[in-house]
């Protein structure tokens, strides 16, 4: 098991894709996450998990971190909880299952689809 949340040092620009490109997403619509609890597991030398670590710690949300670079057992039993995602970031809000970083970003986009989504 995991021995807590990690955050993997970040370099770059904040929330710039791997391609280079920046997302788009409105802050002041989003305020409704800060906050809010969320769980990523990634591997630090993913670009797209640092990526999701920087928006996420931009929105001021309340993250834990968790490092499955050494810890396959825990990758693969998160996976499997939510039919087999293969890759990371696997990013959980209010655990729920957001998805990985194009999924995040999509729905950052559409804050009332995200707003819905989480609902308590």
């Amino acid at each position: 098991m995991s021995s807590g949340p990690h955050l993997p040092p970040t370099s770059g620009p904040a929330c710039a894709l791997p391609s280079g490109e920046t997302p788009s997403y409105d802050s002041a619509a989003l305020v409704f996450l800060a906050g809010v609890k969320a769980q990523v597991y990634i591997k630090p030398t993913c670009p797209y998990c640092v990526q999701v670590v920087d928006i996420l710690a931009d929105l001021k949300v309340n993250l834990e971190v968790y490092d499955v670079s050494d810890e396959p057992e825990l990758r693969q039993k998160v996976s499997q909880s939510v039919g087999g995602f293969p890759t990371v970031p696997m990013i959980f809000i209010k655990k729920k299952f957001i998805g990985g970083c194009d999924d995040l970003i999509s729905q950052l986009q559409e804050p009332e689809k995200l707003r819905a989504l989480i609902a308590v």
